[in-house]
């Protein structure tokens, strides 16, 4: 949640209103005319700072809105993401059983084999059967792995905390 505070904060930050200088917009104008003062009060300029009031209101909710919906769909997609994990982990484990028993079987080929019983391509045929469920295990070991990037990205997870200054910046 940190980082769709930050984020919402520094939009924010660029849109709020600090009050400074609000009062000139509700001054009369003050000038010369003919060597004499003259001083002009147009509603004009109070309908201009009261719109300029509203769209910075509006656009400080468009903000708020549009970040609360980025961080909702989000958090969405990390929970789908993060069951898909949790079920493929409950996958990985039905194979690892299931490895562990072709491992069984591959050592019988092999002491067959070792004793004369069992004919070479019998043993290699098994041998190679075993090969290839370890090769599918390695994979789905691999692509829960990226699941798991796949999640520390969705949640921003351990981001760094650096901060950008202004006082190295190049001059023009």
């Amino acid at each position: 949640m940190v980082y769709y505070q930050k984020d919402f904060i520094a939009d924010y930050i660029a849109w709020q209103d600090d009050g400074k200088g609000r009062i000139w917009s509700y001054m009369p104008d003050v000038g010369f005319a003919f060597g004499l003062p003259t001083m002009n009060l147009s509603t004009r300029h109070i309908k201009s700072a009261k719109k300029q009031e509203k769209q910075r209101k509006q656009k400080l909710e468009s903000i708020k809105e549009k970040r609360t919906l980025l961080m909702n769909t989000d958090i969405q997609k990390l929970r789908v993401l993060y069951e898909k994990f949790i079920n493929d982990q409950e996958q990985l484990a039905e194979k690892m059983k299931v490895l562990e028993i072709d491992q069984k079987i591959l050592d019988i080929y092999t002491e067959g084999y070792e004793q004369n019983e069992i004919d070479p391509l019998t043993y290699l045929n098994q041998q190679k059967s075993h090969l290839q469920s370890e090769l599918i295990i390695h994979e789905f070991i691999r692509n829960l792995q990226e699941q798991k990037t796949m999640i520390y990205i969705l949640a921003k997870y351990q981001l760094p905390n650096y901060t950008l200054a202004v006082e190295n910046l190049p001059e023009n």
